[in-house]
């Protein structure tokens, strides 16, 4: 992640250009393969013709199936749903933002456990919020559990205020008093806990509609300035942030631009490490590899997901030919995935490498890329 180099933009297309090889290399995993023979006798060839398609018959009737069942569970919730996240100490512990300015948490252990039972039904009706913070001014989409510390949490809206929740017995205490002055006057798009490294469970990262990521320490006094302040990290709105869960100074960020970028936060004064500007539209997801520390993905409104690996570089001869059209995709580029609409979030598996899950307008996939 920290070659030099990476840095791309300009008219949308990255600078850095990838073999044909590669090109090839991000096609999905179908291939067909095709074998020389000598000539078979016409009756055999009408026996092997009647086995290919009873073969074909017991093949179909087997993925029919085998055909995948989507089951789930889940409550009434009061407004539209904004976001939602998990507690990863507790996963049967989610919050939920409301468009109606208000943040729930909820116990969904009988949700989860009814899916492990076939046929066993829970009662969405009757399931209450556990806790129901009515703090902030406006509506948001700025949540996240703390990794490190069982129950801590951040919420952060459109009044430009992040909050932070404290676990106490029965439910949690929110800091509505001294909320992080995170934005004012814009809206905090997203803010993450730092993952890994000294001081983790105490720092996290917020970004805005105002242009800026910031960098906060609750252990210090002040809620009105950020221990490290990038003001002008893109062109446009930062929509979401990540930190990479293996080298714990670097931050991902990501724009409405269609750009993302990687930031080393011990030195943000000599700009971002990596900048690529290749998607046209805005970025709506990005996530670090959680086994490998220099790849990501990122999502896009141009309903497609990117694959990038930093460490990579173009390392062909000197005054080679480009292969036409391969100046679209530079080398860094891994994978892209297509056919969703209007793709929200991604999420790498912590437990499959490469497998990733996306949620969107047009429902969940969950792939892995041919080449990883």
């Amino acid at each position: 992640a920290n070659q030099s180099g990476l840095l791309a933009g300009g008219d949308g297309a990255a600078t850095a250009a990838t073999s044909a090889s590669a090109t090839m290399s991000m096609q999905s995993a179908a291939v067909t393969a095709v074998t020389g023979a000598a000539a078979t006798p016409t009756f055999a060839m009408d026996l092997m013709d009647e086995d290919d398609d009873d073969e074909e018959d017991e093949d179909s009737d087997d993925e029919e199936k085998r055909e995948a069942k989507l089951e789930y569970e889940g409550v009434i919730h009061p407004g539209g749903v904004n976001r939602v996240r998990s507690m990863p100490q507790a996963p049967h512990v989610v919050a939920s933002w409301a468009d109606t300015g208000k943040v729930y948490m909820w116990n969904l252990q009988a949700q989860r456990r009814a899916l492990d039972k076939t046929g066993e039904k829970a009662t969405a009706s009757s399931v209450k919020p556990i806790h129901t913070c009515t703090s902030h001014k406006e509506e948001g989409f700025a949540m996240d559990f703390n990794p490190h510390e069982t129950g801590k949490f951040l919420s952060g809206s459109n009044d430009g205020v992040v909050m932070l929740w404290e676990p106490v017995k029965g439910g949690w205490s929110v800091n509505s008093e001294k909320p992080f002055n995170a934005h004012p006057g814009s809206s905090v798009e997203d803010v993450q806990w730092r993952r890994v490294g000294t001081g983790c469970e105490s720092i996290f990262a917020s970004c805005s509609a105002d242009r800026s990521v910031k960098v906060w320490d609750i252990r210090e006094k002040s809620r009105k300035k950020a221990s490290i302040s990038i003001k002008e990290a893109h062109s446009s709105d930062v929509n979401v942030i990540s930190w990479s869960p293996i080298v714990g100074e670097l931050l991902a960020t990501a724009s409405d631009d269609g750009g993302f970028k990687v930031w080393d936060t011990r030195n943000v004064s000599a700009g971002a490490m990596a900048n690529f500007l290749w998607h046209r539209k805005p970025l709506t997801s990005i996530d670090w590899h959680p086994s490998d520390e220099t790849v990501l993905a990122v999502s896009s409104e141009d309903n497609s997901l990117s694959v990038w690996d930093m460490a990579v570089e173009d390392d062909r001869p000197e005054g080679q030919e480009d292969v036409p059209g391969e100046a679209h995709f530079p080398a860094q580029l891994l994978f892209l995935h297509m056919g969703q609409q209007d793709i929200k979030e991604l999420k790498w598996h912590p437990q499959l490498p490469g497998v990733c899950c996306t949620t969107s307008a047009s429902g969940f996939n969950i792939f892995k890329a041919s080449n990883m």
